[in-house]
């Protein structure tokens, strides 16, 4: 029985503990503007408006530097098409002929196939958004509610307990606070000097899109354990090939080199 009932609410479970490593997460900062005369509610939203006006704008700029490389592709295939062509028959074959591949891009409406393609996916894409829009809905007035009423959750939980076990839970609860809260500062200011040093060097190599792409590179490595900092640098090497292959390897190079320097003296 109990078995079955942790499955049928595995949901409400599952948004029940991001909403509280949320509010571990921003209570600090709530926290800090009710010491300044601020009530908790208005803190929250507060934290709300500025993580909603940082996300909007982030994904302004990824979408923007996205769409336009994808036409640019689009538009510029049956060229990349004749120059592989090109390279083909200099370094392996001169009898090999790409331009039926490349008439079929053009004349048999590839292009316009990859773009009827790229719109339908933008289409699904945007009703996978609503079901998301709705968990994240869910989930911020979860977290409003243990940021907002914190102390007297704790309270309330605690007046179950005996005294000595009511001083450890509050303990345990005050730490969970104070480490999340540093945890997230602290790739914060990570996430800050990596978009700063790759926009500087975005701009020296002349990778289209420089600022969005560093602060691309910049949060996703920070906030996507393990595999962001791969994640993250494929985005800006792969737009840089497209445009110039020695900007391609430029960008890596430069987010290879970053990445050591972070690890031996920033992150420590």
């Amino acid at each position: 029985v109990g078995t079955g009932m942790v499955r049928s609410l595995r949901s409400l479970l599952i948004v029940f503990l991001i909403s509280l490593f949320l509010s571990f997460a921003i209570e600090p900062a709530v926290n800090r503007m009710e010491r300044h005369g601020l009530r908790r509610g208005a803190g929250v939203w507060i934290v709300y408006v500025l993580l909603l006006v940082a996300l909007a704008g982030f994904s302004a700029a990824i979408g923007t530097a996205l769409a336009t490389q994808i036409n640019d592709f689009i538009e510029d295939a049956p060229t990349l098409i004749e120059d592989a062509e090109v390279w083909l028959q200099e370094n392996i074959d001169e009898d090999i002929d790409l331009g039926k591949l490349q008439q079929e891009f053009v004349e048999d409406g590839r292009a316009a196939d990859l773009a009827t393609t790229f719109a339908d996916d933008l289409v699904n894409l945007g009703t996978t958004l609503l079901n998301i829009v709705f968990q994240a809905f869910t989930i911020a007035l979860f977290t409003f509610y243990l940021v907002a009423e914190g102390p007297k959750l704790r309270r309330t939980v605690c007046s179950f307990l005996e005294p000595r076990r009511q001083k450890m839970v509050l303990d345990v609860w005050d730490l969970a606070i104070q480490k999340t809260g540093g945890y997230i500062y602290s790739r914060g200011i990570l996430a800050v000097l990596s978009a700063a040093a790759h926009w500087i060097a975005f701009e020296i190599i002349d990778l289209p899109f420089p600022l969005p792409l560093a602060l691309w590179v910049g949060v996703i490595s920070q906030f996507i354990p393990v595999i962001g900092t791969y994640f993250a640098g494929a985005l800006p090497v792969v737009i840089g090939l497209l445009d110039d292959p020695k900007k391609g390897l430029a960008v890596f190079i430069v987010i290879v080199v970053y990445q050591q320097v972070e690890n031996y003296l920033f992150a420590p």
